[in-house]
């Protein structure tokens, strides 16, 4: 008999050589059964969520699948849907479920009475697949057998109970060990899921849902074996990323023996070299055990560390604890170890306000944070928010990306509309100046002499860019007018054009902007305004700019060559600039070589300029690695 096929379909914003997980996690789980592995036949499907609606119909009628295995997520689940209805009107008896955060228990905005077999699997999927799988062997196959599903039998809306939890990842066959793993395939990047659910219950977050009343118990695991045997393969594999899918990394001890061993694969084969992951908002101390393994082995990772709000009301509101003190000791240690790390913030979330939000960004940036990364509060289905929407005042939009169905908040009971986009052009403020280093040092100069304050001087840029909009069409103008969320996609355009394609605007009217405030009488002002201009970092190698378009008047430009400024600078300024650069700065002489020979990849002229902004989020959370190191002049020749 020949065997029925299942196609699983995956629309990504990222289209590199990465090993989806999902078919091996569901069809490998699945196939444990042999009447199951003997009856059906897996392939998959990965395209690019930019494609159209009409593609990916055609795509669909074209594969003449039995099952279509769909991965809903909120970036792509407006695409799915228009193409899914489309495809449904020419085909209505075909078998499809749907999966993912974005539509479990959310039936009524996704299946319709007129497609009986369109089906949606609630939370984790592996036991329901499965029993999908089973009860379509029978001739006279019953949903309504099934746990953890929803569809239509009419016009009645059936919604069936939830399917027990896995009791551990070990029960779902190593991706690596099953059929379904090509190693010719040359993967460049895997996801490793440790941990499943959180113990947390933030109610902004959907992965904190089903935990509201569930204990730390209902956590789902992979073992320490298991997890050894599958870095290993990454690792022999020479896969580059890894993704550890894990909400709360470092949480548990055994998290530093998994780090540990990462760290010593890495030292033996090579790989992995990158390293993305979410961290615990406790145990920091381990944290920073974990974070400097990686670190000593050469590995690159962006750490998170999740702030989300210094408000109390909104903690209170949100759900969420944290202690301030932690967060700026972790970062001290990351700076003093120069580790890549980044905090996160949301705006608006409520409870805060547009003054206790300014006041928080300058308190992150006082504890001398390398990136801040706020992130616009969106609602996505399945939130713990959901419930108390009206109570809070919250209002949303729907985003401008095509199909995707992020709603951004716009409004709450603390954030009217223009507070709201008045804090987003504070982020845009505070992005170009302190996160990308615009004016890092001047602005850390300022503050901590009391000339000017960090939000008073983000107040300042906010107004004057502003005053720019009639004379400029420049996109970071274009941003700051509207008060636009700052999503990945401006992001990444605003990241391009400051560290790569418009350079020199920036010079330029960064320049205006310092030259026009009364504190630009300040010698010391003006000649950390010079450093920062020769310390910005640049998005690829071979790109440095020579600095032509301006005149230095404090600091000597001794020469340019092989992506390094070589300057001198004045003796009394050497303790202030060394405290500041950190463990960037290894000169003790006032002739310095600034060295950009860093990170930077070289540019890929086949790149679309998507998948460039798209990578532009990437660097920003590594920042660090990317910015230049100061050293003595005499140490390196400059010819």
């Amino acid at each position: 008999m020949k065997k029925k096929n299942v196609l699983f379909m995956s629309l990504e914003v990222d289209l590199t050589a990465r090993y989806n997980l999902i078919l091996p996690y569901l069809a490998g789980y699945a196939c444990l059964d042999p009447e199951i592995d003997a009856y059906w036949s897996f392939d998959s499907y990965r395209n690019s969520v930019h494609i159209s609606p009409e593609q990916l119909e055609a795509d669909m009628l074209e594969k003449h699948a039995d099952i279509y295995a769909i991965s809903c997520y909120v970036w792509n689940t407006g695409l799915i849907k228009q193409a899914l209805y489309r495809f449904l009107d020419k085909k209505p008896n075909s078998k499809i479920i749907l999966g993912g955060p974005q539509v479990s228990w959310q039936g009524k905005k996704y299946l319709s009475a007129k497609y009986p077999h369109l089906i949606i699997c609630n939370g984790a999927g592996e036991k329901v697949f499965r029993n999908y799988l089973k009860e379509l062997m029978n001739e006279n196959a019953d949903y309504s057998r099934l746990k953890g599903v929803c569809f239509y039998r009419g016009d009645t809306l059936m919604m069936t109970r939830n399917e027990e939890r896995l009791t551990s990842l070990d029960e779902v066959p190593s991706p690596f060990s099953s059929k379904f793993f090509d190693s010719s395939k040359g993967y460049i990047a895997v996801d490793l899921e440790t941990s499943r659910n959180c113990p947390f219950s933030c109610l902004y977050c959907c992965a904190s849902t089903d935990n509201l009343t569930a204990k730390e118990s209902k956590l789902v695991k992979l073992s320490l074996e298991r997890t050894k045997s599958d870095i290993l393969e990454v690792a022999k594999n020479s896969i580059q990323y890894l993704g550890i899918v894990n909400p709360n990394f470092g949480l548990f001890s055994e998290d530093l023996e998994v780090a540990s061993f990462i760290a010593d694969c890495k030292k033996k084969y090579g790989f992995p070299t990158h390293i993305f992951t979410g961290t615990s908002r406790k145990h920091f101390d381990r944290l920073k055990k974990i974070a400097k393994l990686f670190h000593d082995a050469g590995i690159t990772a962006g750490w998170e560390i999740p702030v989300q709000t210094l408000d109390d009301t909104a903690m209170k509101k949100t759900n969420r604890v944290q202690n301030f003190s932690d967060y700026v000791s972790l970062t001290e240690f990351m700076n003093q170890e120069g580790i890549n790390s980044y905090a996160e913030y949301i705006w608006p979330l409520p409870g805060e306000t547009l003054d206790s939000f300014k006041t928080g960004i300058a308190k992150l940036c006082r504890a001398n944070s390398h990136v801040i990364f706020v992130y616009p509060f969106t609602f996505t289905n399945n939130i713990g928010m959901e419930k108390y929407k009206l109570e809070y005042g919250i209002e949303t939009v729907a985003s401008e990306i095509p199909y995707s169905e992020d709603e951004f908040v716009i409004k709450t009971n603390e954030v009217s509309y223009e507070d709201n986009r008045n804090g987003c052009r504070f982020v845009l403020a505070e992005m170009v100046l302190y996160s990308l280093r615009a004016l890092f040092m001047t602005a850390r100069y300022l503050d901590s002499n009391h000339i000017e304050s960090y939000r008073g001087l983000f107040d300042r840029f906010v107004s004057f860019i502003l005053s720019k909009a009639e004379v400029s069409d420049h996109c970071y103008v274009e941003y700051m007018k509207k008060g636009t969320s700052p999503n990945e996609e401006i992001l990444g355009a605003i990241i391009y054009a400051a560290l790569y394609s418009d350079i020199k605007w920036f010079d330029e009217i960064l320049f205006e902007f310092a030259s026009s405030q009364t504190w630009w009488q300040d010698k010391n002002a003006q000649l950390f305004f010079e450093l920062d201009l020769l310390n910005r970092g640049y998005l690829y190698k071979g790109t440095m700019d020579a600095k032509q378009h301006y005149v230095f008047k404090h600091v000597k430009m001794l020469d340019t060559a092989a992506g390094s400024y070589f300057i001198e600078i004045p003796t009394s300024a050497i303790g202030n600039i060394k405290e500041m650069l950190g463990i960037k700065a290894s000169f003790d002489s006032n002739r310095i070589e600034v060295s950009h020979n860093q990170k930077q990849a070289e540019l890929d002229t086949t790149v679309s300029i998507k998948e460039k902004l798209f990578e532009c989020t990437f660097v920003f959370i590594s920042l660090f690695s990317y910015l230049p190191q100061w050293r003595d002049y005499h140490q390196v020749s400059a010819h």
